[in-house]
C-alpha cells in the first residue's frame, strides 16, 4: 500500500469510493466533496495501482481540519485510515502545526457506522471538545481534537 498525496486525477477514484460507502455518504455528502476537492488537500491510499481510501483536509488558523475521510469496505479494518492519518500526522509535525479536528455525528445520532467513525478517531488519540446543538432539523454534531506532540 502506498500513501500519497492525490491530486485531479484522483478525483474520480475518490468519488467513486464515497458513492460505495452509502452508509457513510449521501448524495449531498458527495456533491459537497466534489466541491471542496477542488480546494483542498488530500491524501490518498493505493494498492495495486487502485485508489482503496483517503482523507481530505485544510488549514485555518494555525489547525488542520479533517474534511472527508473514507476507505473501501474490503479494505476498512485494515490500517489504511490509521495510515493516511499517520500521514496526517507526520505532515502536521514537519510544518509545526499541533491540533487536528474533525467533526462527525454525536452519539445522540443512533446510526451505527458513525459509531465506528467515532470509535476509529478516538483509537487514534482524539479526545472530544464540543458538540453542536442541532439546527434546522441537522443532526448533532461533535468536535474532535487530536493534539499532536
Amino acid at each position: 500500500m502506498i500513501i500519497k498525496y492525490g491530486d485531479a486525477e484522483d478525483y474520480s477514484g475518490i468519488i467513486d469510493i464515497t458513492v460505495s460507502l452509502g452508509d457513510w455518504f449521501n448524495e449531498d455528502g458527495i456533491n459537497q466533496i466534489t466541491k471542496d476537492l477542488q480546494f483542498q488537500k488530500v491524501f490518498v491510499a493505493e494498492s495495486n495501482g487502485s485508489l482503496i481510501g483517503f482523507l481530505s483536509f485544510f488549514c485555518f488558523e494555525g489547525e488542520v481540519t479533517i474534511s472527508w475521510m473514507g476507505v473501501v469496505k474490503s479494505h476498512q479494518r485494515k490500517g489504511v485510515g490509521t495510515k493516511l492519518l499517520s500521514s496526517l500526522v507526520d505532515t502536521c509535525k514537519e510544518k509545526s502545526i499541533e491540533i487536528i479536528n474533525v467533526k462527525t455525528l454525536s452519539e445522540s445520532v443512533e446510526y451505527f457506522p458513525y459509531s465506528i467513525t467515532r470509535s476509529f478517531y478516538r483509537k487514534n488519540g482524539f479526545h472530544e471538545i464540543s458538540k453542536s446543538l442541532s439546527y434546522c432539523g441537522d443532526p448533532e454534531m461533535v468536535l474532535l481534537s487530536l493534539k499532536i506532540t
